[in-house]
């Protein structure tokens, strides 16, 4: 008999065979225990929900979650929706339904749908959605990541605006309240930044303080470097502060792909109105006749969408960092 429950300690290494096997050959999560435990395991729990005959050991569906506050309500992104041919053709939706009902969010969000769930949530007449992908080159002879046929980089003026580094999270917490990272969408406390990004067991992400020249405005920028072919490029994964500080930085992020070496940045967001990336020289990927890669494990010279479901929270920023959007693929 299937029984549909929260995962326990004692089921990971069950559910990292049950990812090898249907999600991914070789994927980070179903190899790596430090990762594993990383992403899923708080406080002695685990935030996967699993369908499993327990008399047989044998798994057939699970759902993950990236909770993102501490509250009795947080907000939290679903990921790694896998069911598999069993005897209850609804298991998919039990799984989730009591994800829902163990974590009662705020709101949920779905983040970088597979094929299947895209074709799954259009003909339940949900509404699916695709992130913005947008980029700047930096000017270089040659293109070793990017496959660029149009190298068209436009012009943009110095602010004023600075951005220096971030060493941790006193800085974070000099830098910006904790109320605006709650009064977000998805609303996020200190303690997931900490954790999302000054903690994680495999990535090393670079954190800056943006500072207009009247010290006025103040934002977070995270990015993290990606290296192939003898190159290197520069992701932007998150951004927290007032959207419209993303128009004035574009001469810092200049100065760091000069300072580094970049061929380009990129980023993924929903929510960021298209006239803030033109207005600060950013290009959409979309019809540019270039590719950005997304994926560098193994890189892959392909552009790629990240599809959501439409969220039905007002005003929702997203990027690339939220959910699981940007993890370690291969173990």
């Amino acid at each position: 008999m299937i029984n549909v429950r929260r995962a326990k300690i004692e089921d990971i290494p069950m559910i990292m065979q049950f990812l090898d096997d249907h999600w991914l050959k070789g994927y980070a999560l179903a190899h790596n225990r430090e990762l594993f435990d990383w992403q899923f395991v708080k406080d002695g729990k685990v935030n996967i929900w699993i369908g499993v005959d327990d008399e047989e050991g044998k798994m057939y569906a699970m759902v993950g979650a990236v909770v993102y506050n501490s509250s009795d309500n947080p907000d939290i992104s679903g990921m790694l929706w896998i069911s598999t041919k069993s005897s209850n053709p609804f298991l998919a939706m039990d799984v989730t339904d009591l994800q829902e009902n163990d974590l009662s969010p705020s709101y949920s969000y779905s983040i970088g749908l597979l094929p299947d769930a895209v074709k799954f949530h259009k003909r339940m007449h949900h509404e699916v959605a695709k992130m913005d992908h947008y980029y700047r080159l930096a000017k270089k002879e040659e293109y070793h990541i990017a496959d660029v046929s149009y190298p068209i980089i436009p012009n943009v003026n110095e602010t004023g605006y600075m951005m220096t580094r971030i060493n941790g999270m006193d800085d974070v917490k000099k830098t910006i309240d904790e109320d605006i990272f709650l009064t977000g969408s998805p609303k996020k406390d200190y303690e997931y930044i900490e954790w999302r990004y000054f903690k994680h067991p495999v990535f090393t992400y670079d954190v800056w303080k943006i500072l207009s020249p009247d010290e006025s405005q103040k934002g977070i920028l995270v990015t993290r470097e990606e290296k192939a072919n003898g190159s290197k490029s520069c992701k932007i994964v998150d951004f927290y502060g007032n959207k419209n500080i993303l128009l004035d930085v574009s001469v810092c992020l200049d100065k760091l792909m000069t300072e580094k070496n970049y061929e380009f940045i990129d980023v993924y967001s929903y929510g960021i109105p298209a006239s803030i990336y033109g207005k600060a020289g950013f290009l959409n990927v979309e019809n540019s006749g270039n590719i950005i890669p997304n994926f560098f494990q193994p890189y892959t010279c392909t552009n790629s969408d990240i599809y959501i479901l439409k969220p039905e929270a007002p005003n929702t920023v997203l990027f690339r960092g939220d959910a699981d959007q940007d993890k370690p693929r291969f173990a």
